[in-house]
């Protein structure tokens, strides 16, 4: 039905809906802003593809939320469902604690066999070495 094409989808919702409600996808408080590509490239090196791959998601990011990134530095005017108009921002702060570890590490620009909080490697795990975060 796709066409042998493959997409990560990126849902956006607001914060301050109800956990009970917000947690239920039947109850749709998500609404789907785009779909991020999940492409195949030709080159023999995996690690070139793996790059290529990595930057291609964090381009289609930074395009897409192009528009609430001007808004979380520069408050506009909204208004609410009552009609009432305030000041309002919109950070962006609940994409990480919803998204798997592999996610996290591609959002973190941090290699998934390095630590996401400090400088050490998966070589490195095993040392009683306290490494810099």
């Amino acid at each position: 039905m796709t066409g042998n094409r493959m997409v990560h989808l990126l849902l956006i919702s607001l914060a301050n809906i109800d956990a009970d409600i917000h947690s239920k996808g039947s109850l749709h408080a998500h609404i789907l802003l785009a779909l991020l590509p999940i492409v195949s490239f030709l080159h023999p090196k995996m690690c070139i593809c793996s790059l290529l791959s990595n930057c291609l998601i964090h381009e289609c990011l930074d395009f897409v939320l192009n528009p609430l990134k001007i808004v979380a530095s520069v408050r506009i005017m909204m208004s609410d469902p009552v009609g009432s108009s305030c000041h309002c921002f919109t950070p962006l702060i609940t994409y990480i604690y919803i998204a798997d570890t592999p996610e996290q590490s591609l959002l973190a620009c941090v290699s998934p066999k390095a630590s996401p909080i400090s400088t050490a490697t998966h070589k490195e795990f095993s040392d009683s070495q306290l490494h810099p975060l």
